[in-house]
């Protein structure tokens, strides 16, 4: 793509009031919106964009609040490109969605004001005719141009345009925001030929619809290969009544919108590797590498929970002598939580972990529970792995209790290899390992079924921190890398592997749970310089 025009040009930090003034927001018409542009800051631009279609300014261009009329009224106004030391993010993706070329350059202070200029996207470079000088700008994917030579992201995706892969994205509430932002600046930088569709899920939905996983992102799920999930908001369920409008509470009850996920697609295997990477100021060790393998849609967490206790479940459950001493216990002052095991469950996470291990050259699986007390169900996962292990002769075996595995892993983390074990402990554990790894801002995690998976760090929304960018994306990126390994994309894994273990390792850019003061997107611009 080439585009030739002479420059108007501005400063640092224009945002998008002064490109669009938030007095015109009830205009929807985009020629209408276009005899506004820029008017707060420069009067005359609509007589100077006549003749110079491209847009030169300094660092964060379109900060400030997230208005798609910010780039419409630019782009029905005649600007062809938009050059720019920094932009703001969510005006950035604005402007690529509605087909108006944005380009980084860190050297843009050397154009002058009514300088002519010629953009060649696919050699990567702004040469200004004026004095012949050649500034240096990193080419656009592929894609990103089409999209903008298509007139938009809609237009592109009407025209037919065949991706390799549908990946839905689930931001989420609260810092799922930001580190989804943050994957999406990294996968853009590595051109993954995939379609992204953006699904509704979360807290902001519970609210207003009473459900925290609408329907129609069911829908969407089925049609993509595969998901990138950010965070959720959950509350008890108290709380969660509270906050619903009027005409809802009462009549609904709060879920987990990603363990009903989880349960609808029978992702039953909860994958969580915890690596310590060289550099890492939070390491325990440094030679940490364990990946814990938690069945994912059984166990306590599958939901069968009452209370009070019907009179009929606890008829069912009395006929068990250990009931006895609950005897005269009131059904209202009783809450019951079923911990349910399944042959069928217990031999495919077992199965799981014993394959992963085999094909990626792992030297041993433990298997994690608490047989001596739990008899049954956690009987029934030893069983089964008994009968298992044999199958694989070169992967050493072993089985621990989850009390003893908690504090082994704080003496010895460095003996085990891959833990596999029931929803519960699973989750228990993958934290205590995830912190030995440098905590939860570096913890991956992949939802995985046999048909579809859905990859997430497992941090919580951290509600007080959204919209600041300051939390470590890490574990969303890492994430990023678990997807393209299922999909089969090793060179893609491998790349971005390469570029986070460096950024660790050099230490330059830290977020401030590493002792730094970089943001969540400048770890991931730093990232990017690491893969290439």
């Amino acid at each position: 793509m080439k585009i030739r025009s002479r420059i108007i040009k501005y400063g640092d930090d224009v945002n998008t009031d002064v490109i669009f003034p938030g007095r015109y927001l009830e205009i929807v018409n985009p020629e209408e919106m276009a005899k506004h542009a820029m008017e707060d800051i420069d009067e005359n631009f609509l007589e100077k964009v006549k003749n110079a279609k491209i847009i030169v300014a300094g660092k964060n261009f379109g900060c400030g609040s997230s208005r798609e009329q910010a780039v419409t009224c630019l782009k029905y106004a005649g600007v062809q490109a938009i050059i720019a030391k920094s932009f703001a993010r969510i005006f950035f993706r604005n402007a690529v969605n509605q087909g108006l070329l944005v380009i980084e350059c860190k050297n843009a202070d050397k154009i002058e004001d009514g300088n002519e200029i010629e953009i060649d996207t696919d050699k990567g470079e702004i040469k200004i005719l004026d004095g012949g000088e050649i500034l240096k700008i990193k080419p656009l994917p592929d894609f990103l141009t089409k999209i903008v030579d298509a007139g938009g992201l809609i237009e592109f995706i009407k025209g037919g345009v065949n991706m390799k892969y549908k990946i839905a994205l689930l931001p989420g509430d609260g810092v799922g925001k930001d580190v989804m932002e943050a994957a999406r600046i990294v996968l853009n930088a590595l051109e993954f030929d995939a379609e992204y569709i953006y699904g509704d899920i979360g807290w902001e939905f519970w609210k207003k619809e009473g459900n925290p996983l609408p329907d129609r992102t069911i829908e969407l799920l089925k049609e993509t290969d595969c998901a990138l999930f950010g965070a959720i908001t959950s509350k008890p369920k108290k709380e969660a009544q509270e906050e619903l409008p009027e005409y809802l509470k009462g009549k609904v009850e709060y879920f987990s919108p990603i363990v009903k996920l989880r349960q609808l697609f029978d992702l039953y295997a909860n994958v969580r590797p915890c690596k310590a990477y060289e550099g890492n100021p939070l390491n325990y060790r440094d030679d940490i590498d364990i990946v814990v393998f938690r069945e994912n849609t059984q166990g306590l967490y599958a939901g069968v929970e009452f209370y009070p206790v019907p009179e009929e479940v606890r008829k069912a459950i009395e006929i068990h002598p250990n009931m006895q001493k609950f005897k005269e216990v009131p059904s209202d002052e009783m809450a019951i939580s079923l911990r349910i095991f399944t042959r069928e469950g217990c031999r495919r996470i077992l199965k799981k972990a014993f394959e992963y291990a085999k094909e990626n050259k792992r030297r041993s699986v433990t298997v994690v529970e608490k047989p001596n007390v739990i008899r049954e169900t956690s009987g029934m996962m030893i069983d089964e792995a008994r009968k298992l292990k044999n199958k694989y002769p070169d992967i050493e075996y072993g089985e621990a209790n989850i009390d003893a595995m908690a504090m082994w892993l704080l003496k010895n983390p460095q003996n085990y290899d891959i833990l596999v074990t029931s929803n519960m402990f699973g989750d228990i554990i993958s934290d205590l390992s995830a912190q030995l790894v440098g905590g939860l801002g570096f913890a991956c995690s992949g939802n995985i079924g046999d048909e579809y998976a859905i990859f997430e760090p497992t941090h919580g929304s951290a509600p007080k921190y959204a919209g600041k960018y300051v939390v470590n994306p890490t574990a969303m990126l890492l994430s990023v890398k678990m997807m393209f390994d299922w999909l089969g994309e090793k060179k893609l894994a491998e790349k971005l592997e390469n570029g986070i273990a460096k950024t660790i390792k050099e230490g330059k850019v830290r977020t401030y749970d590493m002792g730094g003061n970089s943001s969540t997107l400048d770890m991931a611009e730093e990232v990017i310089r690491n893969m290439d």
